[in-house]
C-alpha cells in the first residue's frame, strides 16, 4: 500500500517534509513541496495512513507511561496524540484519560479543603501546610478527548484503533 500524504491524502511517490524534525520522525510525508509547506502539526496531527497496533507487550508498556506522563502534569493532547500514533487504541487510552481527570479533579477539591484548612489554623499560628499542587488540569484532558473523538472519526471502520 502506497503512503498517502498527510496533507491533501494524495500518494506520495517521493517524500517532502515541512521541516527537519518531521523528516527525522519520518511519520508525516506530504507529496510535494506546496503540500509540505501547507503542513501545520496542530491541523494534520492525525496520520493520513492508520499506523500498525502495538503488540499486547508494548500496549501495556505505553499505557504505564501515559499514565505516569498524564500523572506528572505532561500536555494530555501531546501524550494521547504520541500514544495514538504509537498504536495503542483509543478505548484503552480514554480509559487512561478519564481516570487522570478524576484524579486531578479529586486532588483539586481536595487542596481546596486543605487550603481553607490550613488558612484557618496559620490566623491562629498552629500550622501551615506544605503548597502541593496537582500538575493535571481537567480542562486539558477534556481536549485530549476531543483528540480521541477526532481520530476515531479518522478511522471509522476500525472502531478507532
Amino acid at each position: 500500500m502506497a503512503k498517502r500524504c498527510i496533507v491533501c491524502a494524495g500518494e506520495v511517490a517521493e517524500p517532502h517534509f515541512a521541516n527537519a524534525w518531521e523528516r527525522s520522525l519520518g511519520r508525516n510525508a506530504c507529496c510535494s513541496p506546496s503540500c509540505a509547506e501547507r503542513f501545520n502539526p496542530d491541523e494534520h496531527w492525525i496520520p493520513a495512513d492508520r499506523p500498525r497496533p502495538a503488540s499486547d507487550d508494548e500496549h501495556d508498556r505505553l499505557l504505564a507511561v501515559t499514565r505516569e506522563r498524564l500523572t506528572n502534569g505532561d500536555e494530555p493532547r501531546t501524550v494521547i496524540r504520541e500514544m495514538l500514533q504509537a498504536g495503542v487504541p483509543v478505548a484503552s487510552l480514554r480509559k487512561v484519560v478519564f481516570f487522570s481527570s478524576v484524579e486531578a479533579s479529586e486532588s483539586k477539591l481536595k487542596a481546596q479543603e486543605l487550603t481553607a484548612w490550613s488558612s484557618l489554623w496559620a490566623i491562629v499560628g498552629v500550622f501551615q501546610a506544605p503548597k502541593r499542587r496537582d500538575p493535571r488540569d481537567v480542562q486539558a484532558h477534556e481536549v485530549a478527548q476531543a483528540d480521541l473523538d477526532a481520530w476515531e472519526a479518522a478511522f471509522p471502520e476500525e472502531g478507532g484503533l
